[in-house]
C-alpha cells in the first residue's frame, strides 16, 4: 500500500481542511510541536481504512474541539490499482452518524467499490498499525533491557494478547459445553425412553389389529348393503301410495280445466280483431282532435289581424316624432363640434401642466434629499472624528502580550498534559492497590481449593478401592456358580464342554465353597459421588490457580502502568521547566498570568483594529460631505427654474377652460359627446324595435290565416275516414258471431291467457308425470314387500359392524401414536447420548487448551522461536544497512553484534552507538514488520525515531541509514522533532500549530 493524497477537516487538532500530497515524496520527514497534530496525521490514514485508531477508543473525541463532525479522504495504490476512501463522522444526540465511500480508480473515473479494507491491504487493523507504523524506540528500548522486560515488549510488538483472549475464550467454552452436557442429562433423565421388549409387544399388537380390521370393514360392507336394499325398497312402496293419492287429487280438477279451454278458445278470438278495433278508435280520436284544431285556429286568427292593426297604428306615430327629434340633434351636433377643439386645447394644455408639476415636484424631492445627506454626511464626519480621538486614548491605555505571552502559549499545553497525567497516575496507583489486594485474597482461596481438592480426591481412590474389591469377589462368586451349574448338568462318564475331559465320579471332586455375589449398586454409586465430588473440587481448584494466575499478570500489568505514568510525568514536568526557563512554577499562577496576557493582548489589538476603523471611516465621510454640499446646491438652482415654468402653464390653460365652459355651459366636452351618442342610439334602437314589432305581427297574422286553412282540410278528411271504419267493423263482428258486448266480454290481457295456458298444460303434463312414475315404480317392487321393524333390524346390525371397527382402528390409532412417541423418544435418547459424548469430549479439549494457554511455558515457547526469526530477519536486513558490517546475534538471552569489519569482533548491544542502536532496533522492527505482513507488500513505512537528542555522528550516521532505507522503493516517513535531524532529510512535512488549528506546510530541501 502506497499512500498518493490525505485530506483531513475537523480532525483532532487539525480544525480547518487540510491535504497532504504523497506522490511527490520519498523519504521526508514529520515534524512540529508537542501536540501539534503529527501523530494526528497517521491517525487519520487508520481511522480513514479501518474506521478506529490505536489511541482512542472513543471517535468522538478525535473531532476538533468546537467543531461537530470530521472528514478524512485517502488515496492510495494497491498492485497497481488506485483506491479513495472517505470516511465522515457527525454527532446526533441520538446515535453519532457515521459514512463510508470506498472507490476505485477506473479509466480515469471514480467507480464505486464492494471490496472490503481488509481484503485490499490483506491485513486487519491490528496487522495494520504494526506493520506501517514502527515505533523504533521501543525496539531501542526492547534489545537494551532485560529478559523480562523484553518478553514483555516483544508480547506487545507481536500482538501476544490474542493468546490471553484464546484462554478466555477456552474457559467460556468449557463452562458453554459444561452447561450443554447437565443440560442433555436433565432431558434424558425427563424423557423417559421405553426398553426394546416394550416396543416389541406394541409392534406385536400393532400387527394383529392390521389384520383384524380388514374382515371387520368387510362384515360391516354387507351390513350396510343389506340395509341399503330394505331401506330402498321401504321408500318405493312408501311412493306408490303417494302417487295413487296425488293422481286421484288431479282427476278431481278436470271439469275446471275444461272451462278454462272455453274462455281460452273465446279470447283468442277476439285477439284476431284487435287490429280493426284498433284502427277504429285511432280514426275517432283523430276526428275528434281535427275539430278542435279548427276551433283554435279560427280564435288565432281573429287575435292576430287585431295585434296587425294595432302595430301599424304604433309605427305611424313613431315615424312623426322621429323626423323632428333628428333636426334638435344636428343642431346640437354643430355646436359639439367647435367645443371639441377647445378641448383638445384644454387637454393639452393640461397635460403640460400636470408634466411640468411631476418635473417640479421631483426636483423639490431631490432638493430634500440632497439637504438630508448634506446633514446626515455632517453628523457622520463628526461622530467618525470623535471615535478616532476615542480610539487613540483606548489604545494607549492597553498593551501587547510579548514574548512572555508566546511562552506561556508554549507552556499552556504542557501544563493541560501535566495536570491528565498527574490525575491518571493517582487513579493507576489506587488501581494497582486494588489488584494487590485481589491478588492477596485469590492466593487465600487457592490454598483453600487446594485442600479441599486433595480430600476430595482421596475419598474418591478410596471409594474407587473399594469398589474394585467388589467386583474383584463378585467375579471369584460367579466363576464358582458356573461351575456348580456344570457340575449338576453332567454325569459320570460324560465329556466336559469346557475342558474335554471326562467327568468322575462326586467324590473324586474337590468341594466347592460356598460364595454369594455382593451388592455392588451403593459401592458404584458411593464412587461416582465421589468423582463428582472429586471433578468439582478440581473444576473449583482450576478457576482459583486461574484467577490468582490473572491477578498477578494484572498486577503486573498495573504496576509496570504507574510506573510509566509517573516517568512521564517527570518527564513532563521537565519540559515545562525548560519552556519556563525556571523550575519553580505554579499551575494556578500560570494560568492567571496566561489568561491576563490574552485579555491584555486581546485589548491591544482590538483598540489598534477600532483605530484603524476610525482613521477610514473619518476620511470616507468627509469626502461624502463635499460631495453632498456641491449636489445640494445644483438641485436647489433646478427647482427655482421648473417652479417658473409651472405658473406660466397653469395660465395658459385657464384661459382656454374659460372659452369652453361659455360654449357648454360647464359641462364637459366628454359629457355632451357621450349625452348626444347616447339619444342617437336610443333613437336608432326605438325605431328598430317599432318596425319589428310591425313585421312581426304582420308574420303572424299571415301564419294564423294559414293554419285556419290547413286545420279545416284535416278536419273534413278525418271525419270521412271515421265513418268508413264505423262500417268496416260491424261487418268483421257478425262474421265472427260476435256482438259488441260479446267482444268488450271475450277480451282479456295476454298475461291472463297465459296463466290459463299454463294451468292447462300443468295438468295434462302431471297427469302423464304421475302415470308414469307410477307404473316405473309398480314394476320395480313387483311382489316384494317390507315394513319399519324389519328395516330397523337391519340397522342394528349395520350400527354393531361400525362399532367394531371404530374400536378396533381406534385401538390401532392409539398405539400407532405410541409407537410413534416410542421410537421417538428411543430416537432423541440416542442422539443426546452422542451430544453428551461430543460436549464432554469438547468439555475436555478446551479444558486442557486453557490450561495449557494459561501457562507461561507455551508463550516462552512461541516467544523464543519469534525472537530466533526475528533475529535472523533483522541480520539481513542489519546487513543492507551497514554495507554487510554487522550481525546479530543472541545468546544466553543477551543481544550481541557481530563486527565484521574488526575481524567478527562480538560485542554487547549496550556497547554500540547512537547510529549503531538506531541501525540494529531499526532492522528488528523491520523484521517484525515483514513477519506480521505475512508477506504481503509494503509500500510505505513510517518511522518513530524515538530518540531524545542526537549528537553529530549519531545524526551523519541516521540519516544515511535512512537515505538507504528510502532507496528500496518505499516510502518513508519519519516523525521527529529533532530539527537537525528533519533538516538532513529531503522534504519536510511541517505541523504549525495555532489557535484556528494545525495547518501543513511542505517544504522540500
Amino acid at each position: 500500500m502506497r499512500p498518493i493524497k490525505l485530506t483531513l477537516e475537523g480532525f483532532t487538532s487539525f480544525r480547518t481542511r487540510q491535504t497532504l500530497d504523497f506522490s511527490t515524496l520519498d523519504l521526508f520527514s514529520i515534524t512540529g510541536s508537542t501536540g501539534a497534530g503529527k501523530s494526528s496525521l497517521l491517525d487519520a490514514i487508520t481511522y480513514a481504512l479501518y474506521g478506529k485508531v490505536a489511541r482512542k477508543s472513543n471517535i468522538g473525541e478525535l473531532v476538533s474541539q468546537g467543531a461537530s463532525e470530521l472528514k478524512v479522504e485517502f488515496q492510495f495504490f494497491v498492485k497497481q490499482t488506485e483506491y479513495k476512501v472517505t470516511r465522515t463522522w457527525r454527532y446526533r444526540p441520538s446515535t453519532p452518524l457515521t459514512k463510508l465511500l470506498l472507490d476505485k480508480g477506473q479509466n480515469g473515473t471514480w467507480e464505486r467499490c464492494d471490496l472490503k479494507i481488509e481484503d485490499i491491504l490483506s491485513m486487519d487493523f491490528d496487522t495494520f498499525t504494526r506493520v506501517i507504523v514502527l515505533p523504533q524506540g521501543q525496539f531501542d528500548e526492547f534489545l537494551k533491557g532485560n529478559a523480562t522486560k523484553r518478553r514483555e515488549l516483544l508480547r506487545q510488538l507481536a500482538g501476544f494478547e490474542i493468546f490471553e483472549r484464546m484462554r478466555k475464550e477456552a474457559s467460556d467454552r468449557v463452562k458453554g459445553f459444561k452447561t450443554e452436557r447437565e443440560t442433555i442429562e436433565r432431558l434424558l433423565a425427563e424423557i423417559k425412553a421405553p426398553t426394546e421388549a416394550e416396543i416389541r409387544e406394541k409392534q406385536a399388537q400393532l400387527k394383529a389389529l392390521e389384520a383384524e380390521i380388514p374382515e371387520l370393514a368387510e362384515a360391516a360392507t354387507t351390513a350396510q348393503k343389506l340395509l341399503d336394499d330394505q331401506e330402498r325398497l321401504y321408500e318405493q312402496i312408501k311412493r306408490q301410495t303417494e302417487l295413487q293419492e296425488d293422481l286421484a287429487k288431479l282427476e278431481e280438477q278436470a271439469p275446471k280445466i275444461a272451462s278454462l279451454q272455453q274462455k281460452l278458445n273465446e279470447a283468442q278470438a277476439a285477439n284476431t280483431l284487435q287490429a280493426d278495433w284498433r284502427l277504429l278508435q285511432e280514426a275517432k280520436t283523430e276526428a275528434v282532435k281535427a275539430e278542435n284544431d279548427v276551433k283554435a285556429a279560427v280564435e288565432k286568427l281573429t287575435q292576430a289581424q287585431a295585434d296587425l292593426e294595432s302595430q301599424r297604428q304604433k309605427y305611424e306615430r313613431f315615424q312623426t316624432q322621429q323626423a323632428e327629434i333628428r333636426e334638435q340633434l344636428e343642431v346640437r351636433e354643430r355646436n359639439l363640434t367647435t367645443a371639441k377643439a377647445y378641448e383638445e386645447q384644454r387637454q393639452q394644455y393640461e397635460q403640460e401642466v400636470t408634466q411640468v408639476s411631476k418635473i417640479f415636484k421631483s426636483k423639490e424631492q431631490k432638493c430634500s434629499e440632497a439637504e438630508k445627506e448634506l446633514q446626515s454626511a455632517q453628523k457622520k464626519e463628526k461622530a467618525a472624528r470623535e471615535q478616532l480621538v476615542s480610539a487613540n486614548e483606548k489604545l494607549a491605555q492597553s498593551s501587547p502580550g510579548g514574548d512572555r505571552l508566546e511562552t506561556l502559549n508554549q507552556a499552556i499545553f504542557l501544563l493541560t498534559q501535566w495536570e491528565a497525567i498527574n490525575k491518571t497516575t493517582q487513579s493507576t496507583r489506587n488501581k494497582w492497590e486494588k489488584v494487590v489486594k485481589e491478588r492477596q485474597k485469590a492466593e487465600r482461596e487457592l490454598a483453600k481449593a487446594t485442600s479441599q481438592h486433595q480430600q476430595a480426591e482421596a475419598k474418591f481412590q478410596t471409594a474407587k478401592a473399594t469398589l474394585k474389591e467388589a467386583e474383584a469377589a463378585n467375579a471369584i462368586a460367579t466363576r464358582h456358580n458356573h461351575s456348580a451349574a456344570l457340575r449338576a448338568s453332567l454325569q459320570p462318564g460324560d465329556i466336559c464342554s469346557v475342558c474335554g475331559g471326562v467327568y468322575p465320579e462326586a467324590d473324586q471332586l474337590p468341594p466347592l465353597s460356598e460364595s454369594a455375589e455382593v451388592d455392588i449398586t451403593p459401592l458404584q454409586e458411593s464412587a461416582t459421588a465421589a468423582e463428582q465430588v472429586s471433578h468439582q473440587a478440581f473444576t473449583a481448584l482450576a478457576k482459583a490457580q486461574t484467577k490468582l494466575e490473572t491477578r498477578q499478570h494484572q498486577e503486573s500489568e498495573d504496576r509496570q502502568e504507574w510506573e510509566n505514568y509517573e516517568a512521564e510525568l517527570t518527564q513532563c514536568h521537565s519540559k515545562i521547566s525548560a519552556v519556563l526557563d525556571t523550575e519553580n512554577w505554579e499551575i494556578s499562577a500560570l494560568k492567571q498570568e496566561h489568561q491576563t496576557l490574552i485579555d491584555s493582548n486581546t485589548q491591544y489589538h482590538e483598540a489598534l483594529a477600532v483605530k484603524d476603523k476610525a482613521e477610514n471611516e473619518l476620511e470616507k465621510w468627509e469626502q461624502r460631505l463635499q460631495f453632498a454640499q456641491k449636489s445640494y446646491a445644483a438641485v436647489l438652482e433646478e427647482v427655482q427654474a421648473t417652479s417658473q415654468e409651472v405658473e406660466q402653464r397653469q395660465r395658459n390653460l385657464e384661459e382656454v377652460q374659460a372659452k369652453l365652459d361659455q360654449l357648454t355651459n360647464g359641462k364637459s366636452y366628454q359629457t355632451l359627446r357621450q349625452t348626444l351618442d347616447r339619444e342617437k342610439k336610443d333613437l336608432e334602437r326605438q325605431q328598430k324595435t317599432v318596425e319589428e314589432a310591425y313585421h312581426a305581427a304582420q308574420r303572424r297574422a299571415i301564419q294564423a290565416d294559414e293554419t285556419d286553412k290547413q286545420a279545416k282540410e284535416v278536419a273534413d278528411s278525418t271525419r270521412a275516414e271515421r265513418e268508413q271504419r264505423e262500417a268496416q267493423w260491424i261487418k268483421t263482428l257478425q262474421s265472427v258471431n260476435f256482438s259488441e258486448e260479446s267482444f268488450q266480454d271475450a277480451q282479456v290481457t295476454p298475461e291472463q291467457q297465459e296463466k290459463w295456458q299454463t294451468a292447462i298444460a300443468d295438468y295434462e303434463r302431471q297427469n302423464v308425470q304421475l302415470s308414469t312414475l307410477l307404473q316405473e315404480i309398480s314394476r320395480s317392487i313387483g311382489k316384494r314387500t317390507t315394513d319399519e321393524e324389519l328395516v330397523e333390524q337391519h340397522r342394528q346390525a349395520k350400527r354393531s359392524a361400525d362399532d367394531q371397527v371404530k374400536q378396533a382402528s381406534a385401538k390401532q390409532a392409539q398405539l400407532s401414536a405410541e409407537m410413534e412417541v416410542a421410537l421417538d423418544r428411543q430416537k432423541q435418547a440416542k442422539k443426546l447420548l452422542e451430544e453428551q459424548s461430543q460436549f464432554a469430549e469438547q468439555e475436555q479439549i478446551y479444558y486442557t487448551l486453557s490450561r495449557n494457554l494459561k501457562s507461561d511455558e507455551f508463550q516462552d515457547y512461541i516467544l523464543e522461536n519469534l525472537q530466533a526469526e526475528l533475529v535472523a530477519c533483522a541480520t539481513e536486513r542489519l546487513k543492507e544497512l551497514t554495507d554487510s558490517r554487522y550481525a546479530l546475534r543472541i545468546q544466553d538471552g543477551e543481544y550481541w553484534v557481530e563486527d565484521n569489519w574488526n575481524g567478527g569482533e562480538i560485542r554487547r548491544v549496550r556497547t554500540l552507538s547512537g547510529g549503531e542502536t538506531f541501525a540494529t532496533s531499526l532492522s528488528m522492527a523491520l523484521a517484525l514488520s515483514e513477519k506480521l505482513s505475512m508477506g504481503v507488500e509494503l509500500g510505505s513505512l513510517f518511522l518513530d525515531e524515538g530518540f531524545g537528542t542526537l549528537d553529530t555522528d549519531t545524526l551523519e550516521s541516521v540519516t544515511q541509514i535512512l537515505r538507504s532505507l528510502g532507496q528500496q522503493d518505499r516510502l518513508i516517513g519519519v516523525i521527529t522533532h529533532i530539527r537537525a535531524l528533519a533538516e538532513q532529510l529531503p522534504t519536510q512535512v511541517k505541523v504549525h500549530k495555532s489557535p484556528e488549528g494545525s495547518r501543513l506546510v511542505v517544504e522540500a530541501l
